[in-house]
């Protein structure tokens, strides 16, 4: 089996000591386990992940060897930015996406953000379908919509783990049905192909990109580094209400025929876009929050 290297950054005591009965600590803050099977790197990871708090000064990095990999490795980190090597003329390099900035000048006024989105060409919605709401639950399916209404990504994607029922019940997937989807990685090149520099919208984006990051760390792909919006939050600022996607379609006169499907929905967050955009703006939308 591949070795695994772990490495620490300022970790809490319990990391550390977690680390540390598991594996070989050959220097401070740095772990390493000769023969690590893939299954129990990825519950560690598992554990890493659930306590990472997602602070600034913490970090840890795990790799191990991996022949599907340029340069043979594979990279997972929290705190740090994700990375992955490439190879170029026999060197291989380290490569770290750039985060896009163009969205922080959007508006933050609700109508106007709206507005400024739907005069530009460089963004897209995406929604995800999933094995559960939990922390650590994946994709079963990705859609994205570009800026001009079109799915530009619709791809069921089998799962890892077992569909919940409640999920399942939800949009209809179920382990039958996925067994012969393509798997994470295969959808991957694609999904960041089409979102790369892209300011990237999705209905309720903290849980998107959770399940996201989620799907990309149990696969040992970097996260794709891009600049999300909300597009929940915005509506919530407008309308002062949380609604669901279909209440808030709803509430805008936007027919619904299919929801929980990822394209479909997808869709809906960019009609609604559409809608806000067009919306007269009173004194109170002009404002930020």
């Amino acid at each position: 089996m591949p070795m695994t290297i772990v490495v620490t950054r300022n970790a809490p005591g319990r990391v550390r000591g977690f680390l540390a009965s598991c594996m070989c600590e050959i220097a401070p803050g740095v772990y390493s386990a000769p023969r690590m099977t893939a299954g129990i790197r990825d519950r560690v990871w598992a554990v890493l992940d659930s306590w990472f708090t997602g602070d600034a000064e913490q970090g840890v990095l795990m790799t191990w060897s991996d022949s599907k990999r340029p340069g043979g490795q594979a990279i997972r980190t929290l705190g740090w930015p994700q990375q992955e090597l490439w190879e170029h003329d026999g060197v291989f390099l380290t490569k770290r996406g750039l985060r896009a900035t163009s969205g922080e000048a959007l508006p933050a006024a609700p109508l106007e953000w709206a507005r400024a989105l739907a005069a530009r060409d460089d963004w897209v919605v995406i929604d995800t379908e999933t094995t559960g709401i939990g922390r650590h639950d994946a994709v079963v399916e990705i859609a994205v919509v570009g800026s001009d209404g079109k799915v530009v990504l619709e791809s069921l994607v089998r799962p890892e783990k077992k569909v919940a029922r409640g999920a399942a019940e939800i949009h209809g997937l179920d382990e039958k049905e996925l067994r012969t989807a393509p798997s994470f990685p295969d959808v991957y090149s694609r999904l960041r192909q089409v979102v790369t520099d892209k300011l990237v919208v999705a209905y309720n984006a903290p849980f998107d990109r959770q399940i996201l990051r989620n799907t990309c760390a149990l696969h040992g792909v970097p996260e794709i580094p891009v600049h999300w919006h909300c597009a929940l939050e915005r509506y919530q600022q407008w309308r002062d209400l949380k609604p669901t996607l279909r209440q808030a379609c709803e509430q805008e006169g936007i027919a619904v025929s299919k929801i929980h499907r990822a394209a479909p929905d997808a869709r809906l967050v960019w009609e609604l876009i559409q809608r806000m955009a067009q919306a007269e703006s009173s004194p109170k939308d002009l404002e930020a929050p």
